[in-house]
């Protein structure tokens, strides 16, 4: 062996075996054939017992396998809802999943003053606490939501508030009455700085609230896009709010505030805030006020689209 590989590459003796080796199993098949003279046994089969399981547990299983089932359809599932609002008609809106609460019927049989889009009007109330006003929204347009992490966007357009607190934009809540966590995002006019004498102001706004056991929401965006008096002065400045768009959008407890604004119907987002808040939200809605104050007017913005699109939770 030694001498072969030195003196040979190829390895020709285990190939000449193989060869040999397979040529030859033939003769050393055993054949079985039938004995017809044999005896004959019967095949016998032996049956599983099956074992008992108490209803209760069996019940158990079977809620427990259904629940996650649905569990895993719900996460594979992610669900985008648009509203181009063509067509606003009780009907309509309610077969793409909207209900109004708290209507007004004067206000809210204008809604249609405008084609292919919604009208809403700026009524006399608020979600901020008052202790001397009772919470709640005229005309307020409202959907459930499901996931807890999900983008909401709305376009609006044929809105200037120019008296407190005039605003329109897109609202949060963990249920129907004002009394869980609210998140509110919105287009607001601010002509209030505590004495201060500064330039009145169309801001974008967001508002976190912990419920009806607090007094006091916090303010975490404040942020202007437009001075009225300068605008006063020069009105192409009002081209600038011509369309507007707000988009919020939730990651868990994180949130993303953004806005866009322009004269076209599609200008670029720009991100306003960020932060922090716990709520797990169940509905989510569209509305227009002016706080609880009797003097600013009801004017109206033309709501032209909503989408809202669910995300996976990372």
């Amino acid at each position: 062996e030694t001498e072969r590989k030195k003196n040979e590459s190829h390895y020709p003796f285990w190939f000449e075996y193989k060869e040999k080796f397979l040529r030859q199993p033939t003769s050393r098949i055993i054949s079985i054939q039938h004995d017809p003279s044999a005896k004959q046994f019967p095949m016998v089969v032996k049956k599983t017992a099956i074992p008992w399981i108490p209803p209760f547990i069996l019940s158990f299983l079977v809620i427990g396998f259904f629940g996650l089932w649905l569990f895993i359809r719900h996460s594979s599932h992610l669900e985008t809802v648009t509203e181009p609002f063509q067509n606003v008609s009780i009907p309509a809106l309610a077969s793409n999943g909207w209900f109004i609460q708290f209507p007004d019927t004067i206000f809210w049989n204008k809604r249609n003053e405008k084609p292919d889009g919604l009208t809403m009007y700026t009524l006399r109330g608020d979600t901020w606490p008052d202790a001397k006003e009772k919470t709640g929204i005229r005309n307020l347009l409202l959907r459930k939501v499901d996931a807890n992490c999900f983008d909401a966007e709305v376009h609006f357009s044929d809105f200037l508030p120019t008296q407190n607190w005039q605003q329109a934009g897109i609202l949060l809540l963990e249920d129907t009455n004002f009394s869980g966590r609210a998140v509110r995002l919105s287009v607001a006019f601010n002509d209030f700085f505590g004495g201060y004498k500064k330039p009145k102001e169309m801001i974008i706004q967001a508002i976190t609230s912990l419920g009806k056991n607090d007094a006091e929401p916090e303010e975490i965006a404040h942020y202007p896009i437009l001075f009225t008096d300068s605008a006063e002065k020069n009105k192409v400045l009002f081209r600038n709010v011509a369309n507007m768009s707000l988009r919020l959008e939730k990651r868990g407890n994180k949130f993303r505030f953004l806005y866009a604004g322009g004269s076209v119907s599609n200008p670029a987002f720009r991100e306003i805030q960020t932060h922090e808040f716990e709520i797990h939200p169940r509905y989510i809605g569209l509305f227009a006020i002016r706080g609880f104050v009797d003097s600013a007017a009801a004017i109206p913005v033309r709501f032209t689209f909503f989408r809202l699109t669910e995300n996976k939770c990372e």
